[in-house]
């Protein structure tokens, strides 16, 4: 057995008392733009391939790249092919680890990459949101519970890249810098892909406003 196989074995007010000029910023708040690198002590023995080094990053890195798989695929079984192989890759790829982006950005990116992959992969058809995977895109914890499921219903319904720009800023807080990382994009074009995102979700939250 391998060693990657023995290792692996929210603040806002009413959504619906909102203007929409104004919607975004109401809804999120302010995120923060600076990311303090950590590096772990156990990093250079990791490189290595030391089983307990490479146990302690696998810990450490779980649940953050976990909570992220399941808010960008919603569905529990695929977010978890998507954690393994992440992992599996990052095992592979760690002795060639620079330090230009910090380790959680370096395991979003190939993370994020897998997850688009799937998306893109499954059939239309495959796409339509149950309230059981909805429940996993985190909202506000201070909205109502039906405030909470209509933000998470329109998150859940935007194209991908959309929906990946908005959890890596808004939930997961990172800076336009490390999502530009993530992404591998330049980062005008992150901050223009953010815009757009919001600028779909406006689009669809006063279509379903208009339909009440």
């Amino acid at each position: 057995m391998s060693t990657a196989t023995s290792i692996l074995s929210d603040e806002a007010p009413s959504v619906l008392s909102l203007h929409t000029g104004d919607l975004w910023a109401k809804l999120f708040g302010k995120t923060k733009s600076v990311t303090i690198r950590h590096e772990p002590a156990y990093l250079a023995l990791a490189k290595t391939g030391d089983e307990n080094a490479l146990a302690q990053f696998y810990a450490e890195y779980k649940e953050p790249v976990w909570r992220l798989c399941r808010r960008l695929l919603r569905r529990e079984a695929d977010a978890e092919d998507v954690l393994q192989t992440t992992f599996v890759k990052a095992f592979s790829a760690l002795p060639q680890f620079r330090g230009d982006a910090s380790l959680k950005t370096w395991l979003f990116r190939i993370a994020v990459n897998e997850a688009i992959t799937l998306l893109r992969r499954r059939d239309s058809t495959c796409l339509s949101t149950t309230d059981e995977e909805i429940q996993e895109l985190a909202a506000p914890d201070t909205m109502s519970d039906t405030e909470r499921v209509a933000v998470r219903t329109l998150i859940a319904s935007l194209k991908p890249d959309f929906r990946t720009v908005i959890v890596l800023r808004y939930w997961e807080e990172l800076s336009y810098e490390e999502i530009a990382s993530v992404l591998s994009l330049p980062l005008p074009s992150v901050k223009m892909r953010l815009h757009r995102a919001k600028e779909a979700f406006r689009e669809l939250y006063v279509g379903k406003e208009k339909t009440r």
